[in-house]
């Protein structure tokens, strides 16, 4: 299952060994400015996610073997679990994409867990599995 994901939710931290000294790129908040729908709500609010062609954010790596200087890591939603539910011609963002792939400069993969801003709303239905009872 996946959650849309919000500002509360966060990546985990990646250690990049093959661009430069070792570094520690701790798992951060999602960050900048989330969609806020103009004609999607739920529970009364307007819908607001963050999406896969959203602006990039940094993070910032602190080098395992000082000193050192680490390149600092651009984030972007990278698709995983939601590769097909559009809300106003945006791809939404869940708990289970990625914020960058392997091989980045952040060493990745990083992926977005959390219990999202709508805990009501399940996406990536094809692998839900109904409780079972009455």
């Amino acid at each position: 299952m996946a959650f849309i994901a919000g500002p509360a939710d966060v990546d985990n931290s990646s250690v990049n060994s093959g661009y430069g000294p070792p570094c520690n790129y701790p798992g951060m908040p999602l960050a900048g400015t989330p969609v806020i729908s103009p004609n999607v709500s739920i529970g009364g609010a307007p819908l607001t996610f963050y999406h896969a062609s959203g602006p990039p954010n940094v993070v910032i790596g602190a080098p395992l073997t000082p000193p050192g200087v680490c390149t600092p890591g651009i984030r972007t939603i990278v698709p995983q679990m939601n590769t097909t539910v559009k809300v106003n011609n945006k791809l939404v963002g869940v708990t289970g994409d990625l914020t960058n792939k392997a091989g980045s400069f952040t060493g990745g993969p990083r992926y977005i867990a959390g219990a999202g801003l709508h805990p009501t709303v399940i996406l990536n239905t094809k692998n839900y599995v109904p409780p079972s009872g009455p």
